[in-house]
Order: C-alpha cells, then structure tokens, then sequence
C-alpha cells in the first residue's frame, strides 16, 4: 500500500511539473546593491519588438509594449530614479527591444556556472528530459537631454534574467504553454535591473 502511494505521488508530481517554469531572478536584490539620488529619467519605447525566433521556433512574450514600459518604470524607481516626462527629464531611456533569446544565452556555457538546476528530470526519472533556458533581453539606448536636443550616450542590452522551464519535449517549443507570466516578468525585471546597474557602474549618469 505505501508504495502504491509514492508511485501515485510521483505520477501526481510528473503531472504538475510537465510545462510549468521557474526563476531566481530578483530585481529587489540587485537593486538594493546599486543606487542614484535625484537623478530625472524619461522611460520610452515607440516601437518594442516582444517575439524573437530561434531554430525555427517563435517566441512571443505574455507581455505587451505597454506593460513592458511599465515594469521598467517600477524598477527604474527601486534604483531611486524619479521617472517624469520627456520635456522634464535629465536622460531618457529609449527601450526597443524586450525578447526571450529561446536559451542562446547558455549555448557553450556550463549549467552550474550560470545557477541552473536541471533538477526536475532528475525527480521525474527522465520523463520529462526536456529542459529549456529563456534568457530575457533588453535592449535601449540612454539620451543625455541637457540640451535642445537629446545627445545619444549609447545602446546598452542585458540579458541576466534567466527563466527555467521544465516541460515534455512535444510541449517546450511552445512559449506562451511554458513559461508562465509571473515568471517573464521577473526575468524581464531582473535583465532591466542588470541594464541600469551597467549604466551606473559606468558613470552614465554623472554617480
């Protein structure tokens, strides 16, 4: 009887893991290692491209332009930048980009190194071998805006938000089924918190 119950708890848990993701991605960390003060931003982004395709796979993000814009405003202000309008703002951050790299991020790399578990086909005896990596990139150019005109300072991208997904092999190429909502969000929130830790260890805004 009680190994008919584990065997029933294993096949309930191969169940529940099939298609689901994870992260350890918290932007709330990272953010309270690297700070500005005073320092006026304008968050832009006219046209962000969300879908990227890779082996012959498209991924598209749960998240539209609009709510990508959004979370970047949210975590600009955890740095302790104060998030205004063009016409008011001291730089401006122009986003064009907020994709999944569909696990290029990780091609030569050891799991180990980048913090990657790969531990659910361990737990599932092998039945869902299929272990995907999403690397969230974003990319946006920074604008000095002291002037009349914006002076561009440069494009800068990251992609240190790494979501996990753990799935059967017919179902990890669909995005969208694998990669939950909550997930992309923190991974989205952890690669602009990545960004703008960049810009600051490199001076960009005079700190």
């Amino acid at each position: 009887m009680k190994r008919i119950v584990i065997v029933l708890g294993l096949a309930l848990s191969i169940v529940l893991c099939a298609s689901c993701s994870s992260t350890n991605s918290n932007v709330r960390v990272q953010a309270e290692q690297v700070r500005v003060s005073g320092v006026s931003i304008a968050i832009l982004g006219d046209v962000i491209q969300t879908s990227s395709q890779g082996d012959g796979r498209i991924f598209t993000l749960h998240h539209s332009a609009q709510e990508i814009l959004s979370i970047v405003r949210n975590v600009a202000a955890l740095y302790g930048f104060v998030v205004v309008d063009p016409v008011s703002a001291d730089y401006i951050l122009d986003f064009s980009q907020a994709v999944s790299d569909g696990g290029a991020c990780i091609e030569g790399s050891d799991s180990v190194e980048l913090g990657l578990s790969y531990s659910i086909s361990v737990l599932t005896f092998g039945a869902f071998p299929a272990t995907g990596v999403h690397c969230m990139v974003v990319t946006a150019e920074l604008s000095a805006n002291f002037s009349d005109e914006p002076q561009l300072m440069g494009e800068f991208e990251s992609n240190k938000g790494i979501v996990e997904v753990y799935a059967g092999a017919n179902e990890i190429v669909n995005y969208k089924r694998t990669v939950k909502r909550n997930d992309e969000a923190r991974g989205l929130e952890f690669s602009i918190g990545a960004l703008l830790t960049e810009m600051i260890n490199e001076g960009a805004f005079g700190q």
